[in-house]
């Protein structure tokens, strides 16, 4: 696996796809929902059309090393696309669907794109402001062929076999222009070679079986994290990939239950509503109920002695109704997962794989392994990957420095934001970690975020985040400092945004008033209490609607925390 994986490196990543694609010609590559049912793609139709789109957009004037702009709802076309920009010489600039239209202006006109693929309503938001970009002058369409576009299936048709072209892994393949949780995006500029050796990372550590594994897609596409390691990953493994048709509940365990999926990669939200809500729904069953989950946390409590195996042989059917019957792995990223719901879900009989990345690092740095895996870690490194921590505390805590094939070029066009996080060979993360005495890394947060106590002392906002979460009435929290009322240092104040859903499904109090606010406080104490003091909250303020979030679902701190309400609770 480790050789196969090191292989891919030595090519590009159309050149990898490819050449997995003429290899299991006959087997299923994608499926989409269409009509009720999963309409599948072959790796032998993902290759022609891969190829004959290349062609096309060769055959439009686009040069090696140009810009082509991808905007869509994730689907084989959007794959398609992505990989023919690629084979096409081009290099593929991802835009956020949730982003606005000036947005994705902005982001076109920075890197001069000369084509965008995109679908319908969005050309519809976009067409009359092309002249914006004055570089861009092709529109391609994925659904619908509005005027002054053309039709992504009529470019497939017409399409012929693209030239050869003197592209090596070391070339430039993406930019990736962060969403920004801390502030303005910067365009990440991503190699063959280190997007494949990252795809080929995951395929050294975790089991993917191209015969019998199937992923459900339900991340957006644009994002690295899904790209890499949700798209490219099953597909050079050989394995299936279903697209989700939405994030509703229901449908995410319908499409669960028809995909027979094996495979999801989803981020600490996701997982803690799934975890939240079977749990919920054992509870309104009664007595029967109380008997499941009686058994689920006597799995959790010998987990040291049968890990996941307890919970795998007596909790069958409540995997089979949640979705998850056929579930190996559920991988998580994108923020740390509160160690209460990954071990909860791994004593419920399904592996749980927390890594950790960065978009500038294509992005995946460190994963768990199925051999050895620990729930409240990140895991170790990548093969290939070297992590350190730089100056660290008394408590091994520092600054994650990154050296390996992953890293990125730099940004986009900024030379003064790549030589602030490049030194050397190394890339400084920003993020706040240590590893522990089996050489498992841990996120203890961002350094940009510490708070600093009225005695000096350094706390981590996303440390005690994780530890409230462990309430069931909390949904969604947010720390951070603000000052001290004696003056000198901050204290720590949160932001709570309680469970509404399961307030009033416990007969509690779900509206804002005393009542609410002293059960908060209740519990805010409660789940901080084996924290040190100097870290416990302060003070808060319940919020009425969810923080405002980026498309994988981490909340953009710097929305909230413009400074604390002098309306707040002591």
């Amino acid at each position: 696996m480790v050789h196969r994986a090191a292989r891919i490196t030595e090519s590009t990543i159309p050149q990898a796809v490819l050449a997995q694609a003429e290899r299991r010609r006959d087997r299923t590559a994608m499926l989409a929902h269409r009509d009720g049912s999963w309409s599948p793609l072959t790796f032998g139709e993902l290759s022609d059309r891969i190829v004959h789109l290349a062609g096309a957009i060769q055959g439009r004037g686009v040069a090696p090393g140009d810009r082509i702009a991808l905007l869509g709802p994730n689907s084989p076309d959007w794959g398609t696309a992505y990989l023919a920009i690629l084979r096409a010489g081009a290099i593929v600039v991802p835009l956020d669907r949730l982003q606005t239209p000036d947005e994705w202006l902005g982001i076109m006109r920075q890197s001069e794109v000369c084509m965008l693929f995109c679908d319908a309503p969005d050309v519809l938001k976009i067409r009359p402001r092309t002249g914006e970009v004055a570089t861009l002058d092709r529109l391609v369409v994925f659904d619908g062929h509005p005027e002054g576009t053309a039709r992504f299936e009529d470019l497939i048709a017409a399409g012929g076999t693209p030239a050869l072209l003197q592209r090596g892994p070391d070339d430039l393949a993406a930019i990736l222009f962060t969403s920004g949780t801390t502030g303005r995006s910067k365009g990440v500029m991503l190699s063959h070679r280190s997007i494949l050796h990252d795809a080929g990372g995951m395929l050294a550590v975790v089991d993917i079986d191209g015969d019998r594994d199937a992923f459900l897609s339900v991340l957006p596409m644009h994002h690295c994290y899904e790209c890499t390691c949700g798209f490219l990953a099953p597909l050079l493994a050989g394995a299936r990939i279903y697209y989700a048709r939405s994030l509703a509940p229901t449908e995410i365990i319908t499409d669960l239950q028809t995909s027979r999926a094996t495979f999801l990669l989803g981020v600490p939200l996701l997982y803690g509503k799934i975890y939240a809500g079977i749990r919920r729904g054992l509870r309104a069953k009664g007595a029967a109920g109380k008997i499941v989950l009686k058994l689920w946390d006597t799995s959790r409590a010998g987990r040291g002695l049968w890990g996941h195996r307890l919970g795998r042989l007596l909790l069958g059917g409540v995997r089979q109704k949640a979705g998850l019957g056929t579930m190996r792995y559920m991988v998580s990223g994108g923020a740390p997962l509160p160690p209460d719901v990954g071990f909860g879900l791994e004593s419920l009989g399904v592996r749980v794989l927390q890594g950790y990345g960065l978009t500038e690092t294509a992005p995946v740095v460190s994963l768990n392994s199925p051999a050895r895996s620990n729930p409240a870690s990140v895991g170790q490194p990548l093969p290939g990957v070297e992590i350190r921590i730089d100056d660290p505390d008394r408590e091994g805590r520092g600054e994650i420095h990154i050296r390996g094939p992953v890293v990125m070029q730099g940004y986009w066009r900024d030379e003064e934001a790549t030589r602030s996080v490049l030194v050397g060979d190394w890339f400084k993360t920003g993020d706040l970690g240590r590893f522990d005495r089996d050489g498992y890394l841990h996120i203890t947060g961002r350094s940009k975020n510490l708070i600093v106590s009225p005695g000096g002392k350094n706390i981590s906002p996303e440390e005690v985040e994780m530890a409230a979460l462990c309430s069931m009435f909390i949904a969604e929290i947010l720390v951070c400092g603000v000052p001290a009322k004696g003056g000198g240092g901050e204290d720590v104040f949160a932001y709570v945004y309680p469970d509404y859903e399961h307030l009033s499904g416990q007969g509690l109090p779900a509206t804002t008033g005393r009542a609410l606010e002293q059960l908060m406080q209740r519990e805010l104490q409660r789940t901080t209490a084996k924290l040190a003091p100097y870290k416990r909250i302060v003070r808060f303020e319940l919020t009425s609607d969810p923080f405002e979030k980026t498309t994988t679902q981490k909340i953009k701190r710097h929305r909230h925390t413009g400074g604390a309400t002098d309306d707040i609770q002591e």
